[in-house]
């Protein structure tokens, strides 16, 4: 059983992964476009604490915009691992079809800054 802290600190890898992931895609803007656009992303790339799943979300548009990135199961749900990383069917739940990778193992599989 993984500690709280091994799961907050799986969670802080993952969000790095995306805002890198973030980075990256945006080498192909101007210098100061891209520094703005990183900074906005990278503040508002936040994650709620539900009573199954942690629901990480984007924001954009000054705020205007929210939209679920991925969901992490923060205990074994049917099938799935705590820890594993889900792709959002809605605002409230996940798909449940398979894992696209796992927190608590460091596996981010294809995930990229726009979704799981």
């Amino acid at each position: 059983m993984k500690s709280a802290s091994d799961v907050m600190l799986g969670l802080e890898e993952y969000l790095n992964h995306i805002r890198n992931d973030y980075s990256r895609w945006t080498l192909q803007s101007p210098t100061d476009v891209r520094m703005r656009m990183e900074e906005e992303f990278r503040k508002t790339l936040h994650f709620e604490v539900g009573s199954k799943y942690i629901k990480v979300i984007t924001t954009s548009f000054g705020g205007h915009q929210r939209s679920v990135h991925s969901f992490i199961c923060r205990k074994p749900v049917g099938k799935f691992a705590a820890g594993d990383i889900l792709k959002p069917a809605g605002w409230t739940g996940p798909a449940r079809n398979f894992a696209r990778g796992n927190i608590l193992d460091r596996n981010f599989g294809t995930i990229s800054w726009c979704g799981a």
